[in-house]
């Protein structure tokens, strides 16, 4: 039985209607209506009391969802917040819908969109009712755009519905995005930018660091990147005494982006296993999307020095006394390194005044032990008796070849030494007149005896001494290496240098320029790699003229030296190799101009040691 009603009254020939809802299920179904079931009314013909009605239920169903019903907590959140996410599934026909399933995607799910979450599963839509779901979304490394939410039901199509067409919705959200900087521990190494190497102990190499941008902002060509952040590398920890390698101040990188810088690390005493320290932004000034990233860190080997390293440089000679007088007897002072942690036995050091090859040797002496990384100083008597002038003094460290190292190209140094001529020989009715604050000129008149020409001295400083103008000057290239500019030919260090780019283009050049004409009387370069062929050349008279030029096998390097008896007056010298065919790469360590300014007339004018300050007369 469905239902059953009494109706109070009936008049003759009347008639009255009941009505009934009932829930039926799918299928065909008899409905029958029977009145006066039990036969309380005596009638004359009990024949009518009931009727019946075939009735067809088909399962019709149609679940739709809407654009304006898809519910979101905030509509321009930041990268890393969490959101609530909600969508009305509207049941818009009659029957029933059971375990009806909704599923959220961040973008269209036809085109890659992400599935956010689970399945959401309503148990029960009545006809014409609807129900809400709501999902905690997490946003993550996906902010810096707009994202399309979409609300798809029944996305399987295991209900079915008569309007398909009806089952998606979506809805727009920009979510802000932010950085995130950090590093790899494999991105940290020693050696060059190209090309990772391990050194040996007493080596200095470069230490390379790379900082990755693995966040939502900013992104390139469409936010403007105008914030910084600090970068530091340590050789351990900095807690814990760790010395600092390399520090920048850096833009921040772009979303997907990196940023690299280094610095230079002495490895003596290091042979093993060493720990470096990666820190970014260590004063948490940029908002990112982590923080517990931004310290990394690293073993970098350091391989035991297999050989010694002799070594001598020109700033490592010395005079006694600095300028001597004929008839003295100089004490030559040679201070001789080891720069590898490999001691070094039974070292022979020649001293000789002039070049090996053509000079004469001042004396020999055997070092028993240089202990690594360590240091000998030799001392070796020159007698000066003759011997006025400007002298050579050579100073060789194993000139046999006889100890293997690291390093052949190191052993051999040179220092100028300036004897001076007896008394008698000075200058006669000697004046100094102030001509004004910047100048002072003094006169002299020759002595009777022969004299080509004259030092000066002001408070002890030797003013016209063979000095080397090169850094003085603005050095230049045809091409260079990146963090390989030319000027590091010019700095007075031995270990850093130009280095041309790879593949070069001929003609190859470098060039260093003065905002003055000055006399050059030598020219000696340090080369990284020569090149086979090479031209020295001056600017004069509005061109470049070849001085002099060499041919050699192509090395690493190789120093050499170029004199000019005649002095060159110019303002600018350029080292030109017209032809680097086949050449990885060129470059030179260092390379020195030097002039004498020595003084062969009667008048010599002061003006380039600068403005002189005080308020009397220099």
């Amino acid at each position: 039985m469905i239902d059953s009603f009494i109706i109070p009254e009936l008049g003759s020939m009347a008639y009255d209607n009941a009505d009934v809802s009932v829930l039926l299920s799918e299928g065909a179904h008899n409905v029958y209506a029977i009145v006066d079931p039990d036969d309380e009314i005596i009638e004359i013909d009990e024949s009518n009391n009931q009727a019946m009605n075939s009735i067809g239920v088909y399962n019709q169903q149609d679940l739709a969802v809407y654009d304006w019903a898809i519910f979101v907590s905030n509509t321009e959140p930041v990268d890393g917040d969490t959101i609530t996410i909600g969508a009305s599934v509207f049941n818009i026909r009659e029957n029933i819908a059971v375990n009806v399933r909704l599923r959220f995607y961040d973008g269209n799910p036809d085109s890659g969109g992400v599935q956010i979450g689970p399945d959401q599963v309503i148990d029960t839509i009545l006809p014409g009712e609807f129900k809400t779901v709501f999902y905690d979304w997490h946003l993550w490394y996906i902010g810096g755009r707009y994202h399309y939410i979409h609300a798809v039901v029944d996305p399987d199509s295991e209900i079915v519905e008569i309007d398909e067409s009806n089952n998606r919705a979506s809805r727009r959200i920009k979510i802000i995005g932010l950085p995130d900087l950090t590093g790899k521990p494999e991105r940290i190494w020693t050696g060059t930018l190209w090309n990772p190497e391990i050194p040996e102990d007493g080596d200095t190499t470069d230490v390379y660091a790379f900082v990755f941008n693995i966040g939502s902002w900013p992104i390139k060509n469409q936010d403007y990147a105008d914030k910084r952040v600090d970068l530091y590398l340590y050789h351990n920890h900095p807690d814990s005494g760790g010395v600092l390698i390399a520090e920048k101040h850096n833009y921040l990188p772009y979303a997907g982006d990196s940023a690299y810088f280094f610095g230079s690390w002495n490895t003596s005493g290091c042979a093993g296993e060493n720990k470096f320290y990666l820190i970014i932004d260590p004063d948490d000034s940029l908002g990112e999307l982590k923080e517990d990233n931004n310290i990394i860190f690293t073993y970098l080997p350091v391989d035991s020095a297999p050989m010694p390293d002799l070594c001598i440089r020109p700033d490592s000679i010395e005079f006694i006394p600095e300028v001597p007088i004929v008839g003295d007897t100089v004490s030559i002072i040679a201070h001789i390194f080891n720069l590898q942690n490999r001691q070094a036995e039974d070292v022979v050091v020649r001293f000789f005044d002039e070049e090996p090859e053509t000079g004469n040797l001042i004396t020999e002496d055997t070092i028993t032990v240089i202990p690594g990384l360590g240091s000998v100083t030799l001392i070796a008597q020159y007698p000066t008796l003759g011997k006025a002038g400007f002298h050579n003094i050579y100073i060789l460290i194993d000139p046999e070849d006889s100890i293997p190292e690291k390093n052949e190209e190191n052993n051999f140094a040179f220092c100028e030494l300036n004897i001076r001529s007896p008394l008698y020989m000075s200058p006669k009715n000697l004046v100094a007149d102030t001509i004004n604050r910047d100048e002072v000129r003094i006169t002299w008149q020759p002595p009777d005896s022969e004299t080509i020409g004259y030092r000066l001295y002001r408070n002890g400083v030797l003013l016209n001494y063979p000095r080397n103008f090169a850094p003085q000057g603005t050095a230049r290239a045809s091409c260079s290496a990146p963090n390989y500019p030319p000027e590091r030919a010019i700095d007075s260090d031995n270990y850093s240098y130009w280095l041309s780019d790879y593949d070069p283009q001929s003609p190859l050049w470098w060039s260093d320029s003065f905002s003055q004409v000055i006399p050059i009387h030598c020219i000696t370069i340090y080369w990284y790699r020569v090149p086979h062929y090479f031209e020295v050349q001056a600017w004069k008279n509005g061109g470049w003229q070849t001085v002099d030029a060499e041919s050699l096998t192509s090395g690493y390097h190789i120093i050499t030296i170029h004199r000019f008896p005649d002095l060159i007056y110019t303002d600018r010298i350029r080292i030109n190799m017209p032809d680097v065919s086949g050449y990885y790469c060129l470059g030179i360590y260092e390379c020195y101009i030097y002039h004498f300014n020595l003084i062969t007339d009667t008048t010599f004018v002061d003006t380039f040691l600068g403005r002189y300050n005080a308020d009397c007369p220099p």
